[in-house]
Order: structure tokens, then C-alpha cells, then sequence
């Protein structure tokens, strides 16, 4: 798990840095110039809410606080999906099968 982890967090960190060559860290928020792009958003948006929930069942499962996910949220507001990919490479037991 911690390799796909860290492979997604090189390859989405490369991707994000040829996105930000021609354009600044603001060109990625709104107002965006297509339609489109805000159903893109919106869907990332989703997709991180959901990840939250699945990260906040498994912390009740394993009878541990669920209080680190207000900055996992506040940082995927900041610099989006970094922050989640981050919390897995610290959070060691949160998938381990057979913990709890």
C-alpha cells in the first residue's frame, strides 16, 4: 500500500508541476474559463468527501480519534489531494488487515 501511495503522490506531483509551468497556483481555482471544468471539480470534491468518510470509519474501527481528519480536510482544501495521499504515508495502521 505505502508504494502505490508513494507512487501516486510522484506521479500526481509531476503532473500538478507541468499544470503549474505555463500557469500560477490561482489559474486552477475558480472562476474557471470552462463549464466543464467545474463538473471536474466538483467530482474531485466528491471524491475527496467520500475518502474522508472511508478514512473516518476505518479510525472508529480501530477505536482511535477521528480528530487529525479536520487537517486532512483543511489541507485538501489548500493543496488538494496532496494532503490525503500525505496522511496515508504518516497513518501506518489505517488499512492494516486484522488491526482492531
Amino acid at each position: 500500500m505505502r508504494t502505490l501511495v508513494l507512487l501516486l503522490l510522484a506521479g500526481h506531483s509531476a503532473v500538478t508541476a507541468f499544470a503549474l509551468k505555463d500557469g500560477s497556483v490561482l489559474s486552477v481555482f475558480p472562476p474557471f474559463q470552462e463549464r466543464f471544468v467545474y463538473q471536474i471539480f466538483s467530482d474531485l470534491a466528491v471524491s475527496l468527501a467520500l475518502l474522508l468518510i472511508l478514512f473516518h470509519g476505518e479510525l472508529k474501527r480501530l477505536g482511535r480519534s477521528p480528530k487529525p481528519l479536520v487537517f486532512v480536510f483543511l489541507g485538501m482544501a489548500a493543496v488538494g489531494s496532496f494532503a490525503p495521499l500525505v496522511y496515508l504515508l504518516v497513518e501506518k495502521d489505517l488499512f492494516r488487515k486484522g488491526a482492531a
